[in-house]
């Protein structure tokens, strides 16, 4: 393994392209424009689940498995009047999938209660889904068997208490353990490898079974807006294939810290090859997105908020205008809330519009899945779809040639409590959901 020590605060180690490694170090040292890293892969977009040939496998509350909370399909908001569902508490969790013509929903309640739906022509029965209790804090994810039936993962394994496990390609089962290591399970036993993750880590998936994660816990940086003062001092890549390997270690020099439980793992600029997106911090500029490639090279920076102890959320990587891929931020979300696009140009990430008003995070929880990018009207274009301020209802954002537009809103029937989902059915109708704190999921589309 290499380990790559800069003494230099103009350091670049972009041209390095080591041929083939298990792993590598990067120092990145991010004095806001200093650089930087090692190790060269290729990817493209991995689909909205896991899914094996037609068939969804998993499903999360961060909706793609690697991380891009982008739907695919097509809605018919806002005409589309809400399915209510009558729960017996306040929810915390919702995660939701595709069976084909039908979807299944599954609410965590506050105090780890399950209860599941099945859903099919604005009719809903209750269903079981292996489990009626979760711990507490802890995420869903459901592992889809035969295109059908679902099942809770993570009440029957050794998983971390705030995280999840994920399901690789193949159908083995990765999860972050109580000590931070990382662990493969399958039917011939299991993998492990000690990675430092975060407690609350999640993992993400690419279609080559890689994962990648936040790890390097540590408290240099206490906003403590994500459930408690820890976060991250690194991010890493894990292959999985064969012996459990580190492919790449970045490491974030202090006082910089990546706030947030996963970064964004997408193909941002369309050359096949992923990139990984994180939300950086410090006390004196504070939060700022920086685009790093597989082989650590930082490749862009955002501009940053400008005070301490304020945050950026990163949630999707779309084609909001077209062919052309931005990324949609949302700065301050528990103050004023703006919702920014950004631009890939060069070594810079350029703010090509915004508008205040919208929230994606309450303050002190790890959910930080309340928005979703897709074509949720069904008319050919992306929007992002997140709650107001005052989280009573959900606000369609659009891009056009003027910057960032409110197009239409619906009305959430409560004070949204949960993340925001969606199941797309076979013919490509999509399906989207939140719960409220008045004990109902409520559900708009076909």
């Amino acid at each position: 393994m290499h380990s790559l020590r800069e003494n230099s605060s103009d350091v670049s180690l972009g041209n390095m392209r080591p041929a083939k490694l298990l792993g590598v170090i990067v120092w990145a040292l991010l004095e806001w424009g200093c650089g930087e890293g090692a190790v060269r892969s290729t990817a493209d977009s991995v689909g909205a689940e896991v899914r094996s040939g037609d068939i969804q496998m998993a499903a999360y509350t961060h909706y793609r498995a690697d991380g891009n909370r982008l739907v695919d399909g097509w809605g018919i908001l806002p005409e589309a009047p809400p399915l209510d569902i009558p729960l017996d508490g306040v929810p915390e969790w919702l995660v939701a999938a595709s069976t084909g013509q039908s979807s299944i929903w599954v609410a965590i309640l506050g105090d780890g209660r399950v209860q599941a739906f099945r859903v099919a022509d604005r009719v809903y029965a209750p269903i079981g889904v292996g489990d009626d209790r979760m711990s507490i804090g802890m995420p869903p994810a459901l592992r889809i068997e035969g295109g059908l039936r679902a099942r809770l993962l993570g009440s029957d394994t050794s998983a971390a208490p705030f995280s999840h496990p994920v399901i690789l390609p193949d159908g083995r089962i990765a999860l972050i353990d109580y000590r931070g290591d990382l662990v493969v399970l399958s039917g011939h036993g299991e993998d492990r490898l000690s990675v430092d993750a975060l407690p609350d880590a999640r993992l993400l998936v690419d279609e080559l079974g890689r994962l990648a994660f936040y790890n390097r816990p540590t408290t240099r940086y206490e906003h403590g807006i994500l459930g408690d003062i820890i976060e991250a001092g690194g991010v890493a890549i894990v292959s999985t294939f064969g012996a459990l390997r580190i492919d790449l270690q970045v490491e974030f020099r202090s006082p910089l810290v990546a706030e947030g439980l996963a970064p964004l793992w997408v193909d941002w600029d369309g050359d096949g090859a992923r990139e990984i997106v994180v939300t950086l911090s410090e006390e004196r500029a504070s939060a700022r997105v920086v685009l790093f490639d597989e082989d650590g090279t930082q490749r862009a920076l955002g501009p940053p908020v400008g005070r301490g102890f304020s945050w950026r959320h990163v949630i999707a990587c779309a084609g909001f205008t077209g062919s052309n891929r931005e990324l949609v931020v949302v700065r301050t979300p528990h103050i004023g809330g703006v919702v920014e696009f950004y631009a890939l140009e060069g070594e810079k990430m350029e703010t090509v519009a915004q508008l205040s008003g919208f929230t994606s995070h309450l303050v002190g929880t790890r959910n930080l899945d309340m928005a979703l990018a897709g074509d949720f009207d069904g008319d050919g274009s992306l929007e992002v779809l997140l709650p107001n301020q005052e989280r009573t209802h959900l606000a369609a954002i659009g891009r056009n040639a003027r910057g960032a537009q409110r197009l239409w809103q619906v009305d959430l029937g409560g004070q949204m409590a949960t993340n925001l989902t969606a199941a797309v059915l076979a013919d490509g109708k999509m399906l989207v959901g939140a719960a409220h704190t008045g004990q109902r999921l409520r559900i708009w589309g076909p």
